[in-house]
């Protein structure tokens, strides 16, 4: 058998404009800090995806209320 290396362990969060906007509201970090890392990740890489600075700021407003109420991003459609 092949070699094991050991895997690199993604940071949770890598976009300062979250990091932002979750120290200015309690509940939503607490609500960011309860999702499961998968769901954490949903929602940087849905705001990291955006091209623009204005799209940036768009998804990061609209995806506050969800989190501080412990919504996954795609959960809406199940």
């Amino acid at each position: 058998m092949g070699k094991r290396s050991a895997r690199k362990r993604r940071s949770r969060l890598r976009f300062p404009r979250i990091k932002k906007a979750l120290a200015k509201n309690a509940p939503t970090r607490k609500g960011f800090a309860n999702l499961r890392p998968g769901l954490q990740r949903e929602y940087t890489d849905h705001v990291v995806s955006a091209k623009r600075d204005e799209t940036k700021t768009k998804r990061i407003e609209k995806i506050l209320p969800m989190i501080a109420a412990g919504i996954g991003l795609n959960d809406i459609y199940r």
